[in-house]
């Protein structure tokens, strides 16, 4: 089995996987608590699955961009569980995950994430899009105008902050069809265990379908507005990113050789201020 950890945001997910299929997953809202709920749950994650650390092969993580202490966090801790048990490491840009499930749609893909003061991490990937190792995506930090200035229609803007995105952007908001809700698993006792939010869920893998998406042209919403034709909005309420996806991409990427070091390996970060305090500097900490 392999063991998938994203921490890129305030949403923090798990999964267990096996050569990149995913067995078990967990999601929740972790707020800025991930140093003291991560282990414990992906020690939940593990009993759930009746099996320990010493039954996993690989250990895949999200590099970022995303909030510099939660990004350090499931860093940290992907790396110190990469050495101790002698595992191959893995780290999967945290844009390549919230863009993943649409690369099948035939739309150019934009994912976005809040890089704070009106500000976004933003990666643009091609209608047609196939993760590759030799087809690096540039991930980039862009202003509200910036952005506006680069988004074509037809194109699907998608990530945990889309909505947002769109609102600045001045879009009308049309969102995919919902999914079907994962099965939840009860805390013993009716309360969240071993320091794991009240939120955590533990699933098994959805069916899987393509997303739907709403057309501009039957949107009901402020009939006398017009919706750029093409351009829609793949966002529910938070969390976007799975595990599960991260699993399936870092299963790829080690079945192709490429991995990561686990003693030099570091979160990926955009912003000036995170370059500041990666280097030591005393800055306030917070999570975008």
């Amino acid at each position: 089995m392999e063991l998938a950890i994203d921490s890129s945001s305030r949403y923090a997910s798990l999964a267990l996987s096996l050569e990149g299929q995913m067995l078990q997953e967990a999601t929740w809202r972790a707020g800025q608590n991930h140093s003291v709920e991560l282990a414990p749950a992906v020690q939940r994650l593990l009993e759930a699955a009746h099996s320990t650390p010493s039954g996993l092969k690989a250990v895949f993580v999200a590099k970022g961009p995303g909030g510099f202490s939660a990004l350090r966090v499931g860093m940290s801790f992907a790396k110190s569980l990469a050495v101790a048990l002698k595992l191959p490491l893995v780290a999967v840009g945290t844009l390549d995950i919230e863009a993943a499930p649409y690369w099948g749609l035939g739309l150019p893909v934009w994912a976005v994430l809040d890089a704070g003061r009106a500000r976004w991490y933003a990666a643009h990937y091609p209608a047609g899009h196939v993760a590759n190792a030799q087809e690096g995506v540039a991930y980039r930090v862009l202003t509200t105008d910036e952005l506006a200035a680069e988004v074509r229609a037809p194109a699907l803007l998608c990530g945990e902050n889309a909505s947002q995105a769109a609102e600045a952007l001045g879009l009308l908001l049309i969102r995919p069809t919902p999914g079907p809700e994962s099965s939840s698993l009860p805390p013993r006792g009716g309360r969240a265990r071993m320091g794991v939010s009240a939120g955590l869920s533990i699933s098994s893998p959805p069916p899987q379908s393509p997303t739907r998406v709403a057309s501009p042209r039957t949107s009901s919403l402020k009939g006398e507005e017009a919706v750029s034709p093409g351009l829609v909005v793949a966002s529910g309420a938070p969390p976007t990113r799975r595990a599960g996806t991260l699993a399936r991409l870092a299963y790829a990427q080690l079945a192709r050789g490429d991995v990561d070091d686990p003693l030099t390996a570091q979160p990926l970060y955009l912003r000036g201020s995170q370059y500041e305090v990666a280097a030591g500097r005393q800055l306030p900490d917070k999570i975008s």
